[in-house]
């Protein structure tokens, strides 16, 4: 176990730098920034690592906008901290869609940095390494898949991060939904010479769809949902569209259950094109993302440093609203924690509210705890080696088993 005292300097470390932790979770606030596009933000992190004390790499496995700021005290475990910085277009009362953050990614990174100075501030009592990554474009563009692909998170030991919850609690992910995008395009058909109606308007393929995807949408289980948006045209309103696109998401708790989504999704749009003498293209965009596998090792080490804190901790459950995350593709991977942490007023994430509430008091007291609880557990694994290797053997055995049996989100109703 880890003395009393090095735990107590590890909170006091993130208090002692509360001032600095709020101007970088307020400043990534004020310049947000779509997927791979967060300039600003990565070069503002990597600055402030960098005037710290921390070695950092930048651009990292050649993503401009990834970064990973290192601290190395001889041998032992890797633990690597994980910081999002992505924002997200949200419809806003106005009709607008600015991107905005509403999502809580600048406490998620400012939390982060408070993590890591607080071991760098301990550094000298700890052995292994510490790595801080900046993963951009979670917000659906799967930053970390890439980094991943890239060999970013080779000889890491144990993941680490923290989220926002709708909810007020502590708690540890021990699933989410897994999720597929699908892009379909439908094509029309114009009119024959001389004849003037037996043309295919691409958007009546488009609203038949749409009102199948209803249909299913309204039958699916309590974890599950088919998102869906009509790509914006700009054709005059006087012509024959002869192609209109649809962007669609499906989530589910249960990986099975998704893939019987997209079939059903998939023969939908073959079944509606088909019925009006459409054609239709579709195609999958970007990474799928994986529902988050539990790791009772680590989530034990979790438990124990909240409780610590004086919160309560409370073992997860179906989210009120089913979301994904990219974390979940490296937990399949590598023994990982993504804490959960609410704020007592709730946020309504992805949402014009959320913006406000992502830098409100109570949320940046909720990323000052969250940075406590990050370092802490990162200090009780560098500590005990023995903690990452149980961590590897737990998942190594969901893995020969092909994850089947684990917590899941999934309800049948």
């Amino acid at each position: 176990m880890i003395p009393d005292s090095l735990k107590e300097s590890i909170v006091s470390a993130v208090d002692s730098n509360k001032d600095l932790l709020f101007q970088i979770s307020r400043f990534v606030h004020s310049h947000p920034e779509p997927n791979y596009e967060e300039f600003q933000c990565s070069k503002y992190l990597v600055e402030q690592l960098s005037r710290l004390g921390f070695s950092v790499e930048y651009p990292f496995c050649n993503i401009k906008t990834a970064f990973k700021g290192t601290i190395v005290n001889g041998e032992g475990p890797h633990v690597a901290i994980l910081a999002e910085f992505d924002g997200l277009p949200v419809t806003m009362p106005d009709g607008s869609s600015p991107v905005v953050h509403a999502c809580g990614h600048n406490l998620n990174c400012s939390a982060a940095v408070g993590a890591a100075l607080a071991l760098k501030s301990v550094s000298s009592q700890l052995p292994g390494t510490v790595s801080i990554i900046g993963t951009p474009a979670e917000e659906g563009g799967g930053g970390k898949v890439a980094l991943l692909e890239k060999g970013a998170f080779r000889n890491v030991d144990a993941i680490l991060t923290v989220h926002g919850d709708q909810r007020d609690w502590y708690t540890v992910a021990r699933a989410c939904s897994a999720g597929e995008f699908l892009h379909v395009t439908f094509l029309g058909r114009p009119a024959s010479e001389g004849y003037s109606r037996n043309y295919v308007n691409a958007v009546d393929a488009a609203v038949l769809f749409l009102t199948v995807l209803g249909f299913l949408d309204s039958r699916l289980t309590p974890d599950s949902l088919i998102q869906r948006r009509i790509v914006p045209g700009n054709q005059a309103v006087n012509t024959i569209p002869l192609e209109c696109a649809v962007d669609v998401q499906i989530r589910s708790g249960d990986e099975s259950y998704l893939e019987r989504m997209k079939s059903q999704v998939i023969q939908a749009a073959e079944g509606v094109a088909g019925a009006i003498g459409a054609h239709v293209r579709i195609d999958q965009r970007g990474y799928r993302y994986e529902r988050i596998i539990e790791n009772k090792t680590l989530e034990e080490v979790a438990k124990r440093n909240i409780e610590r804190l004086g919160h309560k901790f409370t073992y997860d459950e179906v989210s009120p609203y089913p979301f994904g995350t990219d974390t979940g593709n490296l937990s399949h991977h590598i023994p990982t924690v993504q804490f959960l942490i609410g704020r007592p007023e709730g946020f309504r994430f992805h949402t014009p509210e959320a913006v406000k509430q992502s830098i409100s008091d109570s949320a940046q007291n909720m990323m000052i705890e969250s940075a406590k609880i990050l370092a802490a557990t990162t200090a009780d694994i560098l500590l005990d080696t023995g903690l990452s290797q149980t961590a590897k053997k737990e998942l190594e055995q969901y893995r020969e088993r092909g994850f089947s049996g684990l917590y899941s989100w999934h309800r049948k109703v």
